[in-house]
C-alpha cells in the first residue's frame, strides 16, 4: 500500500483508532513509538529514505506497516494505530497447502476459509441463511438452527463437485465445528444483520416485566388453545337405521384470562383438528355477550354458590372490552381477520408472543393444567398427560363404556369455569377472581369501556365485509342478483332494481349464518338483507360447512338432485363415514352446532342487547347472587 493510493479521509492520522500508550511497558512502547512516528512521517510527505534513516523502518516493513493499519476491524473502523501492537493478528488464518484427502484426523487448520475462497458462492449461500438475507428471493426457515445450516452447508459442497474423499466429509464432524466458528465470527462482523436475524428467529421473545403494570381488571387479557386430554363420545345416525355411540377426535379448548382478577372471562370449544380465526372471534365474542347458565342433566352436578363469568354476574361486566390481548404467534391468531376485529371492535392492543413458550402466558396455562389434574385426567376417558401415563387405560373404550357424552362435556366444563372463578386463588391473596372483581368495580370512578349497542348482535364481531358485482339481464329474463360462494343472493329490491345491474355491492356476512347477508349501495345506502337461493336460504348453515360442500362436489364425492338439500346430503355423508373416522365425526357434530348457533333464537331477551347499568343508575329490582367463598379451594372443582 503506497500513501498516493489512499484515498483523502485516510491519509488524516488524526481520525485513525489510536492506543492508550498507559497500559504498554517500556519495551513495547518504545516500539510502538518507533512505528507510529514513521509512518506519520511518511504520510505527512516524508522520503522513505528519510524514515528509515531518522526511525529505522525498512521500505517493505513501512509498506507492511501501512497496509495493516488500514485492514477492516471487526468493529466497522480501519485497524489504524492498533495494528502496530506486538501480536495484533489483522487477518484471519489463510492456509495455503491444500488439505489432505485421506481419512487421517488433524492437519486441516484454515479449510474452511480456504473452501471458502475456492467456492465463494457456498460463503454467500451460508451468510444469507445464517442473516436472514433476502438474496435471490429465498424464503427462510422462521427458526433455522446452526444444525440445519451445517446441512445446507454439506450439501452445497456436494453440488460444486467435492467428493467424498476431501474435506469436511473424511472429518470425524465434517466442519460442524469449524462453520460453528465461522457463524459466531458472522455475528461479530455483521452487528445489525446479526441482531436482526436472531429477533427474527427468536420471534420477539421479549422480556415481559419490562411491560406496563397490570393495575385493574381488563387491563390485559391472555388468550390460549389447549387439547382437551380426554375423548367423549356423540350419537350419530346409523346407516342401518336409528343412531350409534361414536368416540370424537379430541378437539381444543379456547379461554380468555384476566390478568388482574385471575377471572376466565370466556371460553369455546373448537371441534377442527386445529382451532381457526373464526373459532378465536366465538372465543372473544362469548367473553364479551353477557354468560347464562347451562341446563344440567348430569346428577349431583351443580353450579357453585354466587359463581359463573363476570359477564353474566356483574352488569358493569356485560360486553366489557378489554385494553391489551396476548397470545401466542398461532396461525389462527396472526389472521389478519382477527388483528383487524380486535383492533377495530373491542379496540385493544395485541400483544403476540412466541408460540411453544407457555411462560409467557403461565397464569392461563396454570388455569389448564389445573383443569386437567383436577378434572378431566381423574375421569376413565383420560389420556393423561404423556403416552406413558399410568391413568391412560384405553380412553375411547372407556368412553363407550361409560356413555361419557360430549354434552356432557360441555356442561361439566362450564361447571369447573365457575368454580374458578369462585374458588380463592393465592396469588391475589386467597381471594376469589370475582371477589376481587366486585372490590374494584365497588370502587367510586371505575368503569369498564363496553361495546356499542349496535355492535352486539350475533356474529358481529367475527363479520366479513367483501364486495360482488350484480349480474342479471332483463331482456333474457334473469333479474338483478349477486352470487357468492357458488349460490345466488337477491331480494325484492334488488330483484325489482335493473339498474343496479353492473354496479359493485359491499356486503356484510356472517360467517356463522350464511342464508341472509346484509347489502349496501356503492353509496354507503341500506339495500337491505339478500337471501339465498332455494334450499340455501332456509336451512342454516356456516361458510366453512358451504365450503365444504362445493369441495367434495368438486371430488365427486358429494351430489344432490335439485330436490334435495344440500345440507341434508352433507350430514349423510359425514354420518356414513363417520362410521370409521373420528374427523368425519367432528365435522358432523360441528355442523350440528353451527346449525343450532345459526338458528334464531326466540328466548332471547331485548335486555341481552341494552346498555350495561352504570353508576349513577338506579340499581336493579334483583341484585346479583353474593359472592361465597368456598372452602374447599382449588381442588373442588369436580364434583
Amino acid at each position: 500500500m503506497r500513501r498516493d493510493d489512499m484515498i483523502p479521509e485516510l491519509r488524516d492520522v488524526a481520525v485513525w483508532p489510536s492506543v492508550n500508550i498507559d497500559v504498554l511497558d517500556a519495551a513495547e512502547l518504545a516500539r510502538f513509538r518507533t512505528r507510529e512516528r514513521a509512518l506519520r512521517a511518511y504520510l505527512g510527505g516524508a522520503s522513505m529514505a528519510y524514515c528509515a534513516r531518522e526511525h529505522g523502518v525498512t521500505r517493505q516493513e513501512l509498506y507492511r506497516l501501512l497496509a495493516r493499519c488500514l485492514s477492516g476491524h471487526p468493529d466497522g473502523r480501519i485497524w489504524g494505530f492498533r495494528a502496530l501492537l506486538a501480536q495484533q493478528r489483522v487477518r484471519g488464518y489463510q492456509r495455503r497447502a491444500p488439505v489432505a484427502t485421506s481419512g487421517g484426523q488433524g492437519g486441516a487448520a484454515g479449510a474452511l476459509s480456504q473452501l471458502f475462497t475456492q467456492y465463494p458462492t457456498i460463503q454467500e449461500h451460508i451468510d444469507a441463511l445464517y442473516l436472514r438475507r433476502k438474496k435471490h428471493r429465498a424464503v427462510h426457515e422462521p427458526r433455522i438452527t446452526r444444525q440445519s445450516i451445517h446441512r445446507q452447508f454439506l450439501h452445497l459442497c456436494r453440488d460444486v463437485g467435492i467428493p467424498e474423499t476431501a474435506w469436511p466429509f473424511y472429518a470425524e464432524e465434517q466442519g460442524r465445528r469449524s462453520l460453528g466458528d465461522y457463524l459466531r465470527a458472522l455475528d461479530q462482523r455483521h452487528m445489525v444483520e446479526s441482531v436482526r436475524a436472531a429477533a427474527a428467529r427468536q420471534l420477539g421473545t421479549g422480556d415481559p416485566s419490562t411491560r406496563d403494570p397490570v393495575l385493574r381488571p381488563y387491563q390485559r387479557v391472555q388468550f390460549d388453545g389447549h387439547r382437551v386430554d380426554a375423548f367423549f363420545t356423540i350419537e350419530m345416525p346409523s346407516p342401518l337405521g336409528g343412531t350409534v355411540e361414536q368416540v370424537l377426535e379430541r378437539f381444543w379448548l379456547l379461554a380468555l384470562y384476566d390478568v388482574a382478577t385471575d377471572n376466565i372471562l370466556g371460553y369455546a370449544v373448537s371441534l377442527s383438528p386445529e382451532y381457526s380465526a373464526q373459532d378465536v372471534l366465538r372465543c372473544m365474542e362469548n367473553a364479551l355477550r353477557p354468560w347464562t347458565p347451562r341446563t344440567l342433566t348430569i346428577p349431583n352436578l351443580k353450579y357453585p354458590d354466587g359463581g359463573g363469568l363476570p359477564s353474566g354476574l356483574f352488569p358493569e361486566c356485560a360486553w366489557a372490552c378489554w385494553d391489551e390481548l396476548s397470545y401466542d404467534n398461532a396461525m389462527a391468531n396472526r389472521a389478519h381477520l382477527v388483528r383487524q376485529r380486535l383492533t377495530e371492535g373491542v379496540g385493544c392492543a395485541i400483544i403476540a408472543g412466541p408460540p411453544a413458550t407457555p411462560e409467557r402466558r403461565g397464569a392461563l396455562e396454570r388455569f389448564f393444567g389445573i383443569l386437567e389434574e383436577h378434572g378431566f385426567h381423574r375421569t376413565p376417558n383420560t389420556v393423561g398427560s404423556h403416552p406413558k401415563d399410568p391413568r391412560r387405560r384405553d380412553p375411547e373404550a372407556a368412553a363407550e363404556r361409560w356413555h361419557i357424552t360430549y354434552d356432557e362435556f360441555l356442561q361439566l366444563m362450564d361447571v369447573m369455569v365457575a368454580r374458578w372463578n369462585s374458588a380463592p386463588h393465592e396469588g391475589i391473596g386467597f381471594r376469589t377472581p370475582l371477589e376481587a372483581l366486585q372490590h374494584y368495580l365497588e370502587q367510586p370512578a371505575n368503569w369498564l369501556r363496553t361495546v356499542p349497542v349496535h355492535a352486539r348482535e350475533p356474529g358481529h364481531l367475527a363479520r366479513l365485509t367483501l364486495t360482488r358485482r350484480v349480474s342479471g339481464n332483463p331482456r333474457q329474463g334473469r333479474r338483478p342478483y349477486i352470487t357468492y360462494e357458488h349460490v345466488r343472493y337477491h331480494n325484492p329490491v334488488l330483484s325489482r332494481t335493473p339498474g343496479l345491474i353492473g354496479k359493485t355491492l359491499t356486503l356484510t356476512v356472517n360467517p356463522a349464518d350464511i342464508r341472509n347477508i346484509r347489502a349496501a349501495l356503492p353509496d354507503g345506502s341500506d339495500l337491505g338483507i339478500l337471501t339465498a337461493h332455494g334450499v340455501w336460504g332456509r336451512t342454516p348453515h356456516s361458510l366453512e360447512v358451504r365450503r365444504a360442500i362445493f369441495r367434495l362436489r368438486r371430488r365427486r364425492e358429494l351430489f344432490w338432485s335439485q330436490a334435495d338439500d344440500p345440507i341434508d346430503v352433507y350430514l349423510t355423508y359425514l354420518s356414513t363415514k363417520g362410521q370409521k373416522h373420528k374427523r368425519a365425526r367432528n365435522r358432523w357434530k360441528k355442523t350440528h352446532e353451527a346449525a343450532a348457533r345459526a338458528a334464531p333464537d326466540e328466548a332471547v331477551e331485548a335486555s341481552a342487547l341494552s346498555e350495561p347499568a352504570t353508576r349513577n343508575a338506579e340499581p336493579p329490582t334483583t341484585p346479583p347472587s353474593p359472592i361465597v367463598v368456598q372452602p374447599t379451594g382449588l381442588k373442588a372443582l369436580v364434583y
